[in-house]
């Protein structure tokens, strides 16, 4: 998304047209929902072990829903900040920076293996953790 943001006009090798910022719009708001729509799915799957699954989908939808507004919000209100001080083409590279940065920060958390240090100090797998090993590695935290 953070690369599409980039054809609504200030990169400089790009002839400005409504061809680009027609194609940067549609591809956006696409990938958008691809980044939205995972996002109730991945916390419920974080939080599969608590047993009342209604009331856990009810607090992980309004926990989305004031969060989303919040984004609305806040959003328009830092992005008029950020035009009023910089101007256009630069509120559009820190956006895009932004969003580039958010990607790789999510990228490196969750699609990177967890691992707990266990009995002896070797990793173990988030998959394979027993009860002692996250005692042991409680122990070796505190």
């Amino acid at each position: 998304m953070s690369v599409f943001t980039l054809l609504f006009g200030p990169i400089d090798f790009l002839p400005q047209s409504y061809f680009f910022l027609i194609a940067g719009l549609i591809l956006t708001g696409s990938f958008q929902a691809w980044a939205l729509v995972p996002i109730i799915q991945e916390v419920q799957r974080a939080h599969a072990d608590i047993e009342d699954k209604a009331q856990l989908n009810d607090r992980i939808c309004g926990i989305f829903s004031a969060a989303f507004a919040m984004g609305e919000f806040i959003g328009p209100l830092l992005g008029n900040l950020l035009f009023n001080l910089y101007g256009f083409k630069m509120t559009t590279y820190i956006v895009s920076g932004g969003m580039f940065g958010f990607a790789l920060l999510y990228f490196v958390c969750t699609l990177e293996p967890k691992h707990i240090i266990g009995k002896g100090g070797k990793l173990i797998p988030a998959n394979r953790i027993r009860s002692d090993d996250v005692e042991t590695a409680a122990s070796l935290l505190s």
